[in-house]
């Protein structure tokens, strides 16, 4: 929705929140089998725990325009995606997904139609099923991933082969391979480690110091999460609430 003037605070907070929906720039997000195992015990998957930590405070970084003007922004929101979420949709199946947006927004019969001389309807919906179908084709680069989270459990034998299988070409979505996106992007090396197993802490800053020998001093981070409660993230748990003391 674009309008010619924003004169109401409600029209500037949406086209805030639609610009930034847009404008994101894009994590993937690759873990193995037994990471999302850890997550799910909490019943949320690696990505859905991140999700929450999306909106990023940029109060105290500076950017610069190409003719490095100072710029500063208060916010910034960043899309955690997983490689299906950067695989184009063939068209034909876009055409489909457009059409039923239309059609739902058909009125039946005895229906209001809403706003009196409101014409299409559809329209933001419209616009917005377009965006996301054409976000990942090769000629639209605005939501190619800038930065890869690469995931694994501190149990996993073999921790350096694991994450060079998981970044390697022929496990990438199809259009790093095609050439679309280039994969030498930003990496960084997560750890996941059941923090109700004993001697957690232990095992898991000895795999951190063999990941960061092996790929750089900052490049792994190990991440807590219990999985009988409340993650180190922030997710939630599936676990029942604790009896209540006796009397």
């Amino acid at each position: 929705m674009v309008w010619h003037s924003l004169e109401s605070e409600d029209q500037k907070a949406v086209l805030k929140e639609m610009v930034q929906g847009i404008m994101a720039p894009s994590v993937l997000v690759l873990p193995t089998n037994a990471a999302e195992a850890i997550t799910r015990k909490n019943g949320l998957s690696f990505i859905d725990m991140l999700r929450p930590l999306s909106n990023v405070d940029c109060s105290s970084v500076s950017l610069h325009t190409t003719r490095e003007q100072p710029y500063r922004i208060s916010e910034m929101r960043v899309c955690f995606c997983e490689p299906g979420d950067i695989e184009q949709s063939p068209p034909e199946l876009l055409d489909m997904s457009l059409e039923a947006v239309v059609k739902a927004s058909e009125p039946s019969e005895g229906q209001d139609t809403g706003q009196k001389g409101e014409t299409a309807p559809w329209l933001d919906d419209y616009k917005q099923e377009l965006e996301r179908g054409l976000r990942s084709s090769e000629h639209e680069s605005l939501h190619h991933p800038l930065a890869c989270l690469l995931v694994a459990s501190v149990d996993e034998p073999d921790l350096v082969p694991t994450m060079l299988a998981l970044s390697a070409m022929e496990n990438l979505p199809p259009l790093f391979r095609e050439g679309g996106i280039d994969p030498n992007m930003l990496k960084h090396y997560v750890l996941l480690q059941d923090a109700s197993v004993e001697g957690a802490a232990g095992r898991g800053e000895e795999m951190v110091r063999g990941i960061r020998e092996a790929f750089g001093g900052s490049a792994c981070s190990l991440l807590m999460v219990n999985s009988g409660g409340v993650s180190s993230s922030g997710g939630a748990s599936d676990a029942p609430p604790p009896p209540p003391p006796p009397p």
